[in-house]
Protein backbone atom coordinates (compact mmCIF):
# COMPACT_ATOMS: atom_id res chain seq x y z
CA UNK A 1 0.00 0.00 0.00
CA UNK A 2 2.84 2.18 0.43
CA UNK A 3 3.92 2.74 -2.99
CA UNK A 4 -0.01 3.33 -3.80
CA UNK A 5 -0.58 6.06 -1.14
CA UNK A 6 2.91 7.83 -2.73
CA UNK A 7 1.59 7.88 -5.56
CA UNK A 8 -1.75 9.61 -4.35
CA UNK A 9 0.38 11.81 -2.29
CA UNK A 10 2.55 12.43 -5.13
CA UNK A 11 5.22 12.08 -3.55
CA UNK A 12 8.13 10.67 -5.64
CA UNK A 13 11.06 10.45 -3.01
CA UNK A 14 11.87 8.08 -0.21
CA UNK A 15 12.48 10.60 2.51
CA UNK A 16 8.75 10.25 4.36
CA UNK A 17 8.46 6.44 3.90
CA UNK A 18 7.96 5.96 7.38
CA UNK A 19 6.20 8.71 8.43
CA UNK A 20 3.95 7.74 5.62
CA UNK A 21 4.27 4.13 6.40
CA UNK A 22 2.79 5.32 9.76
CA UNK A 23 0.03 7.00 8.39
CA UNK A 24 -1.11 4.37 6.97
CA UNK A 25 -1.41 2.32 9.84
CA UNK A 26 -2.90 4.79 11.53
CA UNK A 27 -6.18 4.37 9.04
CA UNK A 28 -5.89 0.77 8.94
CA UNK A 29 -6.15 1.00 12.76
CA UNK A 30 -9.01 3.35 12.95
CA UNK A 31 -11.45 1.23 10.44
CA UNK A 32 -10.14 -2.14 11.40
CA UNK A 33 -11.60 -4.52 14.01
CA UNK A 34 -14.63 -4.68 16.68
CA UNK A 35 -13.53 -1.02 17.69
CA UNK A 36 -12.66 0.09 14.46
CA UNK A 37 -14.83 2.84 12.53
CA UNK A 38 -16.29 -0.06 10.18
CA UNK A 39 -16.95 -2.66 13.16
CA UNK A 40 -15.77 -5.31 10.64
CA UNK A 41 -12.15 -6.98 9.64
CA UNK A 42 -10.45 -5.22 6.71
CA UNK A 43 -7.16 -8.24 6.26
CA UNK A 44 -7.63 -12.16 6.99
CA UNK A 45 -7.65 -12.52 11.04
CA UNK A 46 -8.08 -15.09 13.70
CA UNK A 47 -11.16 -14.46 16.34
CA UNK A 48 -12.44 -16.15 19.26
CA UNK A 49 -16.77 -15.26 19.91
CA UNK A 50 -17.95 -16.12 23.35
CA UNK A 51 -21.68 -16.49 24.59
CA UNK A 52 -22.95 -17.56 27.76
CA UNK A 53 -24.67 -20.37 26.42
CA UNK A 54 -26.12 -21.74 23.01
CA UNK A 55 -29.44 -20.17 22.02
CA UNK A 56 -32.29 -21.27 22.06
CA UNK A 57 -33.30 -19.88 18.62
CA UNK A 58 -30.43 -21.89 17.17
CA UNK A 59 -28.74 -19.25 15.51
CA UNK A 60 -25.48 -17.52 16.50
CA UNK A 61 -24.46 -14.75 14.78
CA UNK A 62 -20.97 -13.61 14.58
CA UNK A 63 -19.52 -10.40 14.72
CA UNK A 64 -16.48 -8.86 12.15
CA UNK A 65 -17.73 -9.58 8.75
CA UNK A 66 -16.86 -11.32 6.48
CA UNK A 67 -16.76 -14.64 7.85
CA UNK A 68 -14.23 -16.83 5.89
CA UNK A 69 -14.65 -19.82 8.56
CA UNK A 70 -15.38 -21.30 12.10
CA UNK A 71 -12.82 -23.28 12.85
CA UNK A 72 -13.96 -24.99 16.58
CA UNK A 73 -17.46 -24.25 18.52
CA UNK A 74 -16.20 -25.33 22.13
CA UNK A 75 -18.63 -25.41 25.38
CA UNK A 76 -18.10 -26.41 28.91
CA UNK A 77 -20.10 -28.75 29.73
CA UNK A 78 -22.35 -29.60 33.08
CA UNK A 79 -18.97 -31.42 34.49
CA UNK A 80 -16.80 -28.37 33.74
CA UNK A 81 -14.97 -30.52 31.11
CA UNK A 82 -14.37 -28.25 27.67
CA UNK A 83 -16.03 -30.55 24.62
CA UNK A 84 -15.83 -29.39 20.96
CA UNK A 85 -19.01 -29.64 18.98
CA UNK A 86 -18.36 -32.37 15.51
CA UNK A 87 -19.00 -30.00 12.69
CA UNK A 88 -21.94 -32.10 11.81
CA UNK A 89 -23.74 -30.33 14.22
CA UNK A 90 -23.43 -27.19 13.35
CA UNK A 91 -23.82 -25.01 9.76
CA UNK A 92 -21.85 -22.36 8.85
CA UNK A 93 -23.66 -19.77 6.77
CA UNK A 94 -20.64 -16.79 5.43
CA UNK A 95 -23.10 -15.92 3.14
CA UNK A 96 -25.38 -13.50 5.53
CA UNK A 97 -24.57 -10.03 6.39
CA UNK A 98 -22.42 -10.90 9.41
CA UNK A 99 -22.10 -14.62 9.15
CA UNK A 100 -23.51 -17.28 11.61
CA UNK A 101 -23.51 -20.26 13.43
CA UNK A 102 -26.81 -22.78 13.44
CA UNK A 103 -27.36 -25.80 14.48
CA UNK A 104 -27.88 -28.40 12.01
CA UNK A 105 -31.31 -30.34 10.69
CA UNK A 106 -32.71 -32.15 13.95
CA UNK A 107 -30.32 -31.57 16.53
CA UNK A 108 -30.29 -29.94 19.46
CA UNK A 109 -27.65 -27.69 21.01
CA UNK A 110 -26.13 -29.50 23.82
CA UNK A 111 -26.49 -27.89 27.42
CA UNK A 112 -23.48 -25.63 28.51
CA UNK A 113 -22.32 -25.15 32.25
CA UNK A 114 -23.86 -21.75 33.52
CA UNK A 115 -20.87 -19.95 33.81
CA UNK A 116 -19.63 -16.85 32.12
CA UNK A 117 -18.70 -17.50 28.29
CA UNK A 118 -19.10 -21.50 28.46
CA UNK A 119 -19.50 -21.10 24.60
CA UNK A 120 -16.43 -20.41 22.35
CA UNK A 121 -16.43 -20.23 18.78
CA UNK A 122 -13.25 -19.70 16.86
CA UNK A 123 -13.12 -17.82 13.48
CA UNK A 124 -11.86 -16.81 10.66
CA UNK A 125 -12.72 -13.28 9.34
CA UNK A 126 -11.85 -10.72 6.57
CA UNK A 127 -11.67 -9.63 2.70
CA UNK A 128 -8.36 -11.60 2.94
CA UNK A 129 -5.18 -10.15 1.52
CA UNK A 130 -4.84 -6.15 0.99
CA UNK A 131 -5.49 -6.57 -2.73
CA UNK A 132 -8.98 -8.30 -2.00
CA UNK A 133 -9.98 -4.60 0.46
CA UNK A 134 -12.78 -3.09 -1.67
CA UNK A 135 -11.43 -0.23 -3.37
CA UNK A 136 -14.19 2.64 -1.95
CA UNK A 137 -12.43 1.06 1.43
CA UNK A 138 -8.92 1.85 -0.06
CA UNK A 139 -9.53 4.81 -1.91
CA UNK A 140 -11.24 6.46 2.14
CA UNK A 141 -8.15 5.44 3.64
CA UNK A 142 -5.75 7.30 0.93
CA UNK A 143 -8.19 10.06 1.07
CA UNK A 144 -7.42 9.74 5.25
CA UNK A 145 -3.83 9.65 4.53
CA UNK A 146 -3.15 12.90 2.30
CA UNK A 147 -5.44 14.74 4.89
CA UNK A 148 -3.10 13.69 7.66
CA UNK A 149 -0.17 14.10 5.26
CA UNK A 150 -1.32 17.71 4.69
CA UNK A 151 -2.24 18.52 8.09
CA UNK A 152 0.48 17.11 10.53
CA UNK A 153 -0.23 19.45 13.31
CA UNK A 154 -3.67 19.00 15.48
CA UNK A 155 -4.43 22.58 15.04
CA UNK A 156 -3.19 24.75 12.04
CA UNK A 157 -2.60 28.82 12.06
CA UNK A 158 -5.52 29.44 9.00
CA UNK A 159 -7.76 26.75 8.49
CA UNK A 160 -9.35 24.24 10.49
CA UNK A 161 -10.13 21.11 8.15
CA UNK A 162 -12.34 17.90 8.72
CA UNK A 163 -11.29 14.22 7.64
CA UNK A 164 -13.15 14.90 3.93
CA UNK A 165 -16.53 14.10 3.90
CA UNK A 166 -15.93 12.19 0.68
CA UNK A 167 -14.26 9.59 2.73
CA UNK A 168 -17.16 8.87 5.06
CA UNK A 169 -19.40 8.43 2.16
CA UNK A 170 -17.19 5.83 0.80
CA UNK A 171 -17.22 4.28 4.51
CA UNK A 172 -21.00 4.24 4.84
CA UNK A 173 -22.02 1.29 2.58
CA UNK A 174 -19.35 -0.70 4.96
CA UNK A 175 -19.64 0.31 8.02
CA UNK A 176 -21.41 -1.58 10.72
CA UNK A 177 -23.69 0.17 12.84
CA UNK A 178 -23.17 -0.15 16.77
CA UNK A 179 -25.90 -1.01 18.67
Amino acid sequence: MLAEAKTHLRVDHNDDDTYIGGLITAAMQHLDGRRGYLGRCLLTQSWEYRVHAFPQCGLIELPLPPLQSVESVKYIDDAGVEQTLAADQYVVDAATYNGQVRRAFDIVWPVARLEDYAVRIAFTAGFGDAEDVPQPIKNAMLMMIGHLYEHRETVADSNLVEVPLAARWLLGPYRIEPI
